[in-house]
């Protein structure tokens, strides 16, 4: 009977110490991946703190584009439409056969410019240009020259933006049709008395808005405008004979001289 249990006892002791030898790799095993857990997940967190990272840069990055687009696209609309002052009154005054002095009022203030012109002032008025706004106009001539200036109030001035030539040659009866290519050539189409004359200029900068304009009843002429200048096409005759010639430029207007 005691040899019974002292074998028992010797089994017990053995199937003991089997399972601790059992358990040491396995509780290695366990602590290792458990460890091994640990670091995973500590990767996958610093690598979603890099993504959130990452992605706020994108964002940051595409808001400033959006920014910067949606500042492009003002500044274009506004080279295209021109600030137009409705508020702006001109009051024009000739002084003399070549002078005269032109008076800017907004918001209550007045601001006077005195002009000379290179002839006899033939004529004055006011209008809007599409592309630059309210505008004063004074016309000199002398024989077959007729220019017509064009002034704006302007940061406080009256400034002058450039002469338009409506000259002898001009014709008054021509409709124009422009269409524009490659952003920055305007293709300008005269037609007068049923026939068709067509000619390209390439400008410096990209083409924002056309339009076709009359200048004091002299005669329609074609509007390019980009964002810093507004050209102006007209087609012409010959004086003597009234045949058509060919379009060319009438004049160029600075946006911000």
């Amino acid at each position: 009977m005691e040899e019974k249990e002292t074998k028992r006892i010797r089994l017990s002791t053995l199937f003991l110490v089997l399972a601790i030898i059992a358990l040491v790799p396995m509780g290695y095993f366990t602590y290792k991946t458990y460890n091994e857990k640990l670091a995973e997940e500590k990767k996958s967190s610093e690598l979603q703190d890099q993504i959130n990272s990452l992605n706020s840069t994108i964002n940051e990055l595409q808001q400033q584009v959006t920014e910067k687009e949606s500042a492009d696209a003002q500044t274009k609309q506004q080279g295209a439409e021109g600030v137009y002052d409705e508020n702006i009154t001109y009051e024009i005054t000739e002084n003399g056969e070549a002078t005269a002095t032109i008076k800017a009022t907004k918001d209550n203030q007045t601001v006077t410019r005195k002009i000379e012109t290179e002839a006899a002032i033939a004529d004055t008025g006011t209008m809007v240009i599409p592309g630059i706004g309210s505008v004063a106009l004074v016309a000199d001539s002398g024989g077959e020259y007729y220019g017509v200036s064009v002034y704006k109030l302007s940061e406080g001035k009256i400034k002058r933006l450039g002469t338009i030539g409506c000259g002898a040659e001009m014709v008054e009866d021509a409709t124009y049709e422009i269409t524009t290519k490659a952003g920055n050539t305007a293709v300008v189409t005269a037609t007068r008395k049923g026939k068709k004359t067509t000619n390209e200029f390439t400008l410096e900068s990209e083409i924002v808005k056309t339009d076709v304009i009359d200048i004091l009843d002299r005669g329609k002429v074609a509007l390019v405008s980009t964002n810093t200048k507004c050209y102006m096409y007209t087609i012409i005759q010959d004086p003597t004979n009234g045949e058509t010639g060919g379009i060319y430029e009438a004049g160029t207007l600075e946006k911000n001289p």
